[in-house]
């Protein structure tokens, strides 16, 4: 989940390299500033998303 964007640029199904632009950061719903928020929710479940990370490059 990408939360708190100003603008959305793709759409489900696009596939994406290292670097695309996927969207502008906003400041939507309850914040104090603009910033992204990213998440994953595993079977309706929150995660933290740092488990799905490689220190791999």
């Amino acid at each position: 989940m990408y939360l708190h964007l100003d603008r959305i640029d793709v759409k489900e199904g696009d596939v994406l390299q290292q670097g695309d632009v996927l969207g502008t950061v906003g400041a939507t719903g309850r914040v104090t500033g603009p910033h992204l928020h990213w998440g994953i929710s595993l079977n309706d479940a929150r995660v933290d998303p740092a488990l799905f990370l490689s220190d791999e490059k």
